[in-house]
């Protein structure tokens, strides 16, 4: 999703997120995807490939937990969500390959976890992109 110019890191793309909130019982992926029902509508039932650490600020205090899914063509195909457009103004799926070479440019649109994720995590991203689908 593309970020808002008005927000943080505006023109950007990246993924949905946001804090862990006491209804998510501590678990990661109740968040993620209630961060994502949030921003853009209810997502299709996906399966989790796997997830991974990424860690920002000037001491890594920062954490984010990005999450590996598969999605079929045919939930591609279906799913058109509404975005919070007070958050992000447009949309669209990028081959994994795509985001990789753009994370690794120094002009980047990529938001800086998912850049930070595509290149600090590479081996891990890497296994978990393997047998495409993703």
């Amino acid at each position: 999703m593309k970020r808002a110019l008005r927000s943080g890191n505006g023109g950007t793309w990246g993924v949905p997120g946001g804090n862990q909130d006491p209804e998510d019982g501590g678990d990661l992926s109740r968040t993620a995807f209630r961060e994502a029902a949030e921003e853009m509508q209810p997502v299709p039932e996906v399966a989790v490939r796997g997830h991974f650490l990424t860690r920002r600020g000037k001491r890594g205090q920062k954490h984010f937990t990005l999450f590996v899914c598969t999605v079929t063509e045919a939930q591609r195909g279906e799913w058109a969500p509404r975005l919070d457009t007070h958050e992000h103004t447009e949309w669209r799926w990028f081959p994994a390959g795509d985001v990789a070479a753009a994370a690794a440019a120094p002009d980047s649109w990529v938001h800086p976890v998912v850049r930070l994720a595509f290149t600090e995590n590479r081996a891990d991203l890497d296994g978990l992109l393997a047998g495409g689908g993703v």
